[in-house]
């Protein structure tokens, strides 16, 4: 990961998440602050955002999974991962910009 502006490093790090999130079926900040590294109120802060973007479904008890919509950004932030490997280059992990 050699891009260092902002929207990149959270673009990537939403990405590492939502992977996270795929593969455990069930995630919490804890499980966040454990595994991927990530300070305490940056994790809680990063499952609220995805939550609210309705990226992932939420319960009381705090524990979250992937909804619909978050497969769907899943898929195409893979498609951008495995793009990159492929190739060799940095690709833009923004969804809304083209790939290079």
């Amino acid at each position: 990961m050699t891009n260092t502006q902002p929207h990149e490093v959270y673009n990537r790090r939403k990405y590492e998440i939502l992977l996270f999130t795929l593969n455990a079926d069930t995630v919490t900040a804890v499980d966040l602050i454990h595994t991927l590294k990530i300070k305490n109120d940056n994790a809680r802060m990063r499952l609220s955002k995805l939550y609210r973007q309705n990226y992932l479904i939420k319960n009381k008890r705090g524990v979250y999974r992937l909804s619909v919509k978050g497969v769907r950004i899943l898929k195409q932030l893979q498609e951008r991962s495995n793009l990159e490997k492929e190739t060799g280059k940095d690709v833009s992990f923004n969804l809304r910009k083209s790939a290079f």
